[in-house]
């Protein structure tokens, strides 16, 4: 009989088991979801196990056993699984569809719909020296604006493994490559840790590939009307602590063609602010285009 190991994990409040026979899959999972790693079991956590089987990879979130013939998928399957528990509970935050990096205590929030193009984004900023804080998920604490740190394995799409798996650094020999989808370590991106930071700047991201780039600036009525849109499970209690944080940032809409112009235009934007009060903002920059992962 295989002897289970498990890893123990608090996201948001929450606490999660995981468990597996297999000490490759477990090692995975501890890269994976390092920065949420606790030491002590919780009597009160959900429970999720990995397993080999006979035709792939079965995971047994609690009452809800799946069968995934990719690994990869199945610890999607599972990264998935705990984002969606933890932020079903965490009561004192309203969660926004945004990735986030932070500088000088200030938080770039670059919201949009899945494959609007927000990791790719994010990683680009990451290598002009913003800090990782998260991929697709801000949690904004009601009770002050400010958003937390959510590195979550960091889920790609339609990128090149053989660009992005120096993320995994060692990589395991016997890690298999992916087919489709996969997952990178959010640790190898992390700064020194910082507990939470003030939003400076909101930037709507919207993919349009065949028009010229195009940066609108919103006035605080229009980012609260888009970041209403943007918000998971929007309450109307929820409405003043938006408001709040729209009134203090910086908000623009940003139509683009690549990754790379995108990354251009919002570091000029962070520069720029950084100097003083920006005149209004109406470019057009030609980059090579880079594929999109969310």
């Amino acid at each position: 009989m295989v002897t289970q190991r498990q890893l123990h994990l608090e996201v948001l409040g929450s606490r999660f088991r995981i468990g597996s026979g297999d000490e490759n899959v477990l090692e995975l999972v501890r890269r994976l979801w390092d920065p949420f790693l606790v030491a002590r079991p919780s009597s009160k956590a959900l429970r999720v196990t990995i397993e080999r089987g006979s035709r792939g990879w079965l995971v047994h979130p609690e009452g809800e056993p799946r069968a995934e013939k990719d690994l990869w998928n199945a610890l999607i399957l599972v990264r998935n699984w705990i984002v969606e528990r933890s932020l079903d509970r965490a009561e004192h935050f309203v969660s926004l569809h945004a990735a986030v990096v932070v500088r000088a205590g200030q938080a770039i929030l670059v919201v949009g719909d899945p494959w609007a193009g927000k990791t790719t984004l994010t990683l680009r900023l990451v290598e002009h020296d913003w800090s990782y804080f998260s991929d697709d998920v801000a949690p904004i604490r009601l009770r002050d604006g400010r958003v937390s740190p959510f590195p979550k394995p960091i889920g790609i799409k339609q990128q090149s493994w053989e660009e992005m798996k120096r993320y995994w650094e060692p990589l395991p020999a016997w890690l298999p490559a992916p087919a489709d989808s996969f997952l990178l370590p959010a640790a190898s991106l992390l700064a020194p840790p910082t507990m939470t930071a003030a939003v400076g700047f909101l930037v709507f991201l919207r993919f349009e590939p065949a028009r010229k780039q195009r940066m609108r600036t919103l006035s605080s009525a229009e980012a609260l009307a888009l970041s209403g849109r943007h918000v998971r499970g929007l309450l109307p209690e929820h409405l003043p602590h938006l408001s709040r944080m729209c009134s203090q940032a910086r908000s623009v809409e940003l139509a683009y063609r690549s990754a790379a112009e995108a990354a251009d235009a919002v570091l000029e934007l962070a520069q720029v602010s950084r100097q003083g009060p920006a005149p209004p903002i109406a470019r057009t920059r030609v980059a090579e285009d880079v594929p999109r992962p969310t």
